[in-house]
């Protein structure tokens, strides 16, 4: 959550950088782990899967598009 929490908001339009739309996409989907309970909402491989694939793909923008 504090990594979600982190992450500038951003408001997707007709100049959105793809970069700006992938960051805003990997965005809502933490929002929505987030706001899921272990064990009830999603079972503990799931919320694994979810988070490595999320680390994986902030990882991979990060390289393809850092900051100057």
């Amino acid at each position: 959550e504090a990594a979600f929490r982190s992450l500038p908001d951003i408001t997707i339009g007709a100049d959105t950088s793809e970069a700006d739309s992938d960051l805003q996409a990997h965005r809502a989907r933490m929002e929505t782990l987030a706001g899921k309970r272990i064990g009830v909402d999603i079972d503990t491989g799931e919320a694994r899967t979810e988070v490595a694939y999320l680390e994986d793909q902030l990882r991979r923008l990060g390289a393809a598009h850092p900051n100057p």
